[in-house]
């Protein structure tokens, strides 16, 4: 529980300009709303500052590989984006999305499988379904062969290294539906498909992870990355991107509610009290703006000229003076304003 003396609340009231969600002066009783007007850049208070020179790895959802995506324009490299890792077509809906990331538990999975020598992705997580695709339900993909699941496998183990020598690593927390695989006492980062559930009746479940539960995922995951190196800072951010469906029975509106709640109570326990972990709000960044310039026509994924425009926000709060000078955000806004979703609504 965070507790704020009387003194102290007040102080922070009269220095916070944004401290509600309207803009007026005191004598007037209406102002104009901060939110859904073009663009939401939440206020931010880094904890800490890039250093030229240091690596970024990301995990987590599609949101992930955007980030990345943006990063790279500013310098910044990621094996997740080499496409010596790619995958073929028939394999995943995009060459590099069978790096995803949904859940704590999944995300914690790699980060044992890649820092530790003493723990595997075991081999009978492997599974044929029906129309003869071997499934890695860590990935969302599917393959031709058993050769061809345990290939890519290695690879994400391999790329997964590269947290032992990165300087930041950039979660990005999913959602809290979570399949779970009994036969291996392990949690899978993607439903199996029907033909593999028709396949083997009785053998795996979903579970809707709680608080407690996604919470200890994080912290176990920020033990392990800093015993490979205590030098690592952690920059924890919740995707926009809604829960594509539901296995619970729920309306779905419901459904993603929940999970994105969830998380984002988790994400603020997480980082508190740690200096070396800090939130980044992405997630209200994105909801908080108009929607015509926040969301594509499926009203699921977001627009990349508003990931410029949360990605170079964060440069500017978080980066070094070289980096930020890079952004210019009057162009990245103007360029938003102008993208067909906005000027068509």
């Amino acid at each position: 529980m965070r507790v704020i003396s009387g003194e102290d609340a007040y102080a922070s009231f009269k220095k916070n300009k944004r401290f509600r969600w309207t803009q007026h002066k005191p004598s007037q009783f209406k102002g104009i709303s901060r939110t859904r007007q073009l663009v939401m850049l939440p206020q931010v208070k880094p904890k800490f500052q890039l250093v030229e020179g240091e690596k970024i790895f990301t995990i987590g959802s599609c949101f992930a590989r955007h980030v990345e995506h943006v990063l790279e324009q500013y310098g910044y490299q990621f094996e997740t984006r080499n496409r010596n890792n790619f995958v073929e077509p028939d394999e995943c809906t995009s060459p590099n999305g069978f790096f995803n990331k949904f859940t704590t538990a999944s995300m914690l999975n790699e980060v044992r499988w890649a820092l530790s020598s003493d723990e595997a992705f075991p081999e009978s997580a492997f599974v044929e379904s029906t129309n003869g695709r071997w499934e890695d339900g860590q990935l969302p993909a599917s393959f031709g062969s058993l050769e061809r699941a345990k290939e890519i496998r290695a690879r994400v183990t391999s790329v997964m290294k590269n947290i032992t020598s990165s300087q930041l690593l950039v979660l990005t927390l999913g959602l809290v539906e979570c399949w779970y695989d009994e036969e291996n006492d392990l949690y899978l980062n993607v439903a199996p498909s029907a033909g593999v559930i028709k396949k083997y009746p009785g053998r795996f479940h979903v579970h809707v992870l709680d608080y407690k539960s996604n919470l200890a995922s994080l912290n176990e995951l920020y033990e392990r990355v800093k015993a490979s190196n205590p030098q690592t800072k952690l920059l924890v951010t919740l995707s926009p991107v809604p829960l594509g469906a539901t296995f619970t029975g729920d309306d779905i509106v419901v459904a993603n509610n929940y999970s994105k709640s969830t998380l984002r109570s988790v994400a603020a326990d997480f980082c508190d009290g740690k200096e070396d972990v800090d939130y980044f709000p992405s997630f209200e960044a994105v909801t908080e703006s108009a929607p015509n310039a926040a969301w594509m026509e499926d009203c699921i994924h977001v627009q990349l000229n508003l990931v410029q425009c949360v990605i170079g926000h964060f440069i500017k709060q978080y980066g070094y003076p070289a980096l930020s000078e890079k952004v210019d955000m009057e162009k990245l806004l103007q360029t938003l304003a102008d993208s067909p979703y906005v000027k068509e609504s």
